[in-house]
Order: C-alpha cells, then sequence, then structure tokens
C-alpha cells in the first residue's frame, strides 16, 4: 500500500534530498495603484538513504526438477510479497531501530503524537471497532486542510474494513440481497479504501482500543516520501548450498520511506489525519 499512497522520488545516487512544503503563499486586499505585499513559498528537505533488503531461500534439486510448478519463479514471487511487506512495515510501523533499517513510520509517528493538530477523536464512548460510526468518519474526513484535499486515500487493516466500512455500508438503506452478495465497495465516501494488514488491527471487533488509532485519511503524497533506488534484484546459485544438492535464490531490493510533518505547526492539521478511539 505505501508504495502506491506515497509520493515516488527516484533515485539516481545512495542519497537523494527531496523539497517538502512547509508554508504557501498569502493573498492580501489590494486597493486600485495599492502596493502588493510580497510573499514567500518555503520548503525544507527530507533525505531519502537508499536502504538495502534481501531475502535467501534454498530448495533441493529434486523439488526443482520434478514440482509441478516452477519452484524458482514460485519463490520469486514469494519474495516479492516479503519485500512489499517489508515497505510496508517501514512506511507504517518503524520505530527509527534496525529491525526498521531505521525507518520511522507514518502509524508510528501519529500514535507517538508527534503531529500535533492530527487526531480527530471518535465520540466518547467509541473505543472499539464496533462502535465507530458515520459521524466518527465524517469528523475524520471532515478535518483535512483545503490545501490537502486531492487525492485523499482511507488506509486501514483489512479488519477494519470489514468491521467498519462494510458494515456501515451493509447497514445503509437501499441495499438488496443481490448487491449485498455481490463484492463490497472498495470507496468510502468517495474516496478509494487502501489496506494493509501492516496496519492497526485489534483481536476482535468488540476489543477495547482507547487512544488506539485504527484508520488513516488524508493526502499520503504530502505526509510521506518514497525513495526507489532499485526495484528487485533476483538471482539463483547452484553452489551456494553444493554439499547438500540444493539451489539458493536470492532476491534484494533498495527503497526508503520518509514521514514528515508537511507543514504540520502546533495545531494544525496536516495532509494526513488519524482518528483515535476514546473511552
Amino acid at each position: 500500500a505505501v508504495r502506491k499512497i506515497a509520493r515516488i522520488h527516484p533515485m539516481t545516487s545512495d542519497v537523494l534530498s527531496v523539497p517538502i512544503r512547509t508554508s504557501g503563499l498569502t493573498a492580501y486586499a489590494v486597493g486600485e495603484a495599492g502596493s502588493i505585499t510580497e510573499s514567500e513559498k518555503t520548503w525544507s528537505n527530507v533525505e531519502l538513504v537508499a536502504r538495502k533488503w534481501a531475502a535467501l531461500v534454498k530448495y533441493s534439486s529434486e523439488i526443482s526438477e520434478d514440482a509441478i510448478i516452477s519452484m524458482g519463479d514460485d519463490l520469486a514471487a514469494e519474495i516479492g510479497v516479503a519485500f512489499a511487506g517489508a515497505e510496508d512495515d517501514c512506511g507504517l510501523n518503524g520505530d527509527g531501530t534496525a529491525t526498521y533499517h531505521g525507518c520511522r513510520g507514518l502509524w508510528y509517528r501519529l500514535e507517538q503524537g508527534h503531529f500535533t493538530g492530527c487526531y480527530p477523536q471518535a465520540a466518547t464512548g467509541h473505543d472499539t471497532m464496533a462502535e465507530v460510526d458515520e459521524t466518527d468518519l465524517a469528523n475524520l474526513h471532515g478535518k483535512v486542510p483545503d490545501k490537502w484535499r486531492q487525492g485523499l486515500t482511507w488506509l486501514c487493516n483489512p479488519f477494519f474494513k470489514a468491521a467498519v466500512f462494510d458494515r456501515l455500508l451493509k447497514a445503509a438503506g437501499g441495499n438488496t440481497v443481490t448487491n449485498l452478495a455481490g463484492q463490497m465497495p472498495t470507496s468510502y465516501g468517495g474516496y478509494p479504501i487502501m489496506t494493509s494488514e501492516k496496519m492497526y488491527c485489534p483481536a476482535t471487533a468488540a476489543t477495547v482500543a482507547n487512544g488506539k488509532i485504527p484508520v488513516l485519511f488524508g493526502n499520503f503524497r504530502g505526509a510521506m516520501s518514497f525513495g526507489d533506488r532499485r526495484g528487485i534484484s533476483i538471482a539463483t546459485s547452484v553452489d551456494r548450498y553444493f554439499e547438500t544438492d540444493q539451489l539458493a535464490i536470492r532476491g534484494t531490493i533498495r527503497f526508503d520511506v520518509v514521514s514528515h510533518e508537511a507543514n504540520t505547526a502546533a495545531g494544525v492539521a496536516g495532509p494526513v489525519l488519524g482518528l483515535r478511539l476514546l473511552t
């Protein structure tokens, strides 16, 4: 999900500095022949550093010879899935430690209170997914500033989508047996819903999650920068495990993802907001 919603910056070197908007221009009332007050758009910089991730797997030559499907192709695809999970983990849950290669994720930073003004609260007593309602989501939706209201997206765990978005859509009037039997929409309120298993998820829809942020909404391109240094590279070797007659498949990728404030001053909402549940 992170690669789809963040602003992508192709990297031609190991380190790339990219500009991030911190403030915009101001319009002033001017009379006839009056002087116009000058204003400036200001920027800060975010540094992207290509971080290498790798996966290594082995399988026997017999499987390679006897398998109905190509095990090499299957494992290469599995490596891609692992890298996609790593990208989401870094972009959402990274806490700056070696586990996340130094990345600090957007959800983690919101959970830690790094972005003041970005935490619309659910109604008092709405501290489970089963209690989140249309008003809570409308409050989250309505707090995004005008300058960021392009390309808005919901981001949540697949379980939140089922327990909240799908529940609310099913409870709406006008449903029939036919449309309820079909696939549930992947949008709510006119905006797409992106899901990632790396987003927060309680044990059940009735699990108390006071203070937690189970869903994000906003313009993620204004809050996340993704540095793409190199896509997935796959290599095989018949020598790595020669003594056991096994083959090795190695996959590597280089990327970085940075979450940043993007004009979030004290108490001012930024491009992405998180709904905080409240007991």
